[in-house]
């Protein structure tokens, strides 16, 4: 738990200073309506969008990746369904393309990230690659 709480902090850490540094505020995109996640499922096609193809995300704030990193850090070390339901909750109060919400569900479904899960890399990445976007380092 100590180290935990040591690696948010460190992370925390690292994002306000890079986020003080940029000048121009941002702010978390609310969540979209239920009806509007399920009309645009809808309509989207069967293939796949990798996050260089879709739109860009919005930036967000240094107290939001504070969050979403805190969120992710949770989902990666959850050990009960409980645990990986909060951190899955923490990750919907933002405006997740499909794939990052596909992610996350999948690691609340197993409970965690489970390294023998053979879709284990394929979402993690989903989701870091997604965090990066919203909250660069630079």
């Amino acid at each position: 738990m100590l180290q935990r709480v040591a690696l948010v902090t460190i992370v925390t850490t690292a994002l306000l200073a890079s986020g003080c540094s940029s000048g121009k505020p941002s702010v978390p995109a609310p969540a979209k309506s239920s009806s509007a996640q399920a009309s645009a499922s809808t309509s989207a096609t069967a293939e796949e969008t990798t996050a260089a193809d879709a739109a860009p995300a919005e930036k967000l704030d240094v107290h939001a990746c504070a969050d979403v990193t805190a969120a992710n850090l949770d989902l990666a070390t959850a050990s009960t369904a409980e645990d990986a339901r909060k951190a899955g909750d923490a990750f919907e109060q933002y405006d997740l393309p499909a794939d990052v919400k596909d992610a996350v569900e999948h690691f609340v479904g197993t409970n965690g990230a489970q390294f023998d899960d053979p879709d284990y890399d394929k979402y993690n990445k989903t989701i870091d690659e997604w965090v990066k976007q919203v909250c660069p380092l630079g």
